[in-house]
């Protein structure tokens, strides 16, 4: 089916991430200088939005169901949070309701609806920027594709291939590549 399809591309992303952000074997003498630590960029936030077309809603269980799939915890904060596999302690990203105050009661997603999610992270981030992005858009699409919903920017417009590239560029010059 496209659900496995879909869980199998996913996890194909996280590994391939995974793989890339394990360090290199190399010769400490042959390698180059470290790129710039993450301290020395100034923290940018990153933000998609996904939300359910025509004006429709979709329901809480729905949603916890489509956000296991893509790999993310309900945490305490009343968010969802994705951890890397290589950092269970540290979030890559959130993802908050649409509604404010953007949190989700658990204990009442039977009867909960909402419009929508944001997806979020600051960066620097403890890996790379670039895959963290990919990781944060995959599961954007991820529940575009489920709930049928949009990927929009974040001045709440659809988002389009330039703007994509745009942030895996900062991303890019974040990470110290060109």
């Amino acid at each position: 089916s496209d659900t496995k399809a879909d869980d199998e591309a996913l996890h194909e992303t996280i590994k391939l991430v995974s793989v890339k952000t394990a360090p290199p074997e190399t010769d400490p003498a042959e390698t180059d200088p470290p790129p710039q630590t993450p301290a020395t960029h100034k923290p940018t936030l990153v933000v998609l939005h996904v939300w359910a077309r025509l004006a429709r809603y979709w329901r809480g269980e729905r949603l916890i169901e489509v956000a296991t799939k893509a790999g993310l915890t309900a945490t305490d904060k009343n968010i969802f949070q994705f951890f890397h596999q290589n950092n269970s302690t540290t979030p890559l990203f959130h993802v908050a309701n649409k509604t404010e105050p953007g949190t989700f009661e658990w204990d009442k997603m039977k009867q909960f609806k909402t419009q929508g999610v944001s997806l979020f992270m600051e960066l620097p981030v403890f890996c790379s920027a670039d895959e963290a992005f990919l990781l944060m858009h995959a599961c954007a699409q991820r529940f575009a594709d489920l709930l049928d919903g949009e990927i929009l920017d974040r001045h709440h417009k659809p988002i389009e291939q330039q703007t994509i590239d745009e942030i895996h560029q900062m991303c890019r010059t974040m990470d110290g590549e060109t």
